[in-house]
């Protein structure tokens, strides 16, 4: 089976959130995404960021990537974070604005 490696550049209000890495008890950027992720992708997935920001702080280009061996379309990836969003930017500045798959 083939795995799919994808990169994300996220652009997110942290204001809300309780910062990116996931923590027990408390609502995360990191968290958010992995939910929708599994969503799209049918299965769990796990999000590896770059870095990491501290509670109400913003992201203009938090990069991230996860892998799946789920067949997605960098397209359908982009328009399934877009689409499931609850971030405070408009839907285009959510998530990834760039996604590279290999």
């Amino acid at each position: 089976m083939t795995t799919l490696a994808f990169k994300l550049t996220i652009a997110y209000d942290g204001s809300n959130y309780s910062g990116w890495q996931k923590q027990k008890n408390a609502k995360t950027i990191q968290e958010e995404i992995e939910t929708r992720l599994a969503i799209i992708t049918d299965s769990p997935v796990t999000l590896h960021g770059a870095g990491r920001t501290d509670a109400g702080v913003h992201a203009k280009a938090m990069t991230a990537h996860f892998h799946t061996d789920k067949k997605r379309t960098t397209k359908s990836i982009q328009n399934g974070l877009n689409t499931r969003a609850k971030y405070n930017h408009p839907p285009n500045d959510c998530t990834p604005s760039t996604s590279l798959s290999r």
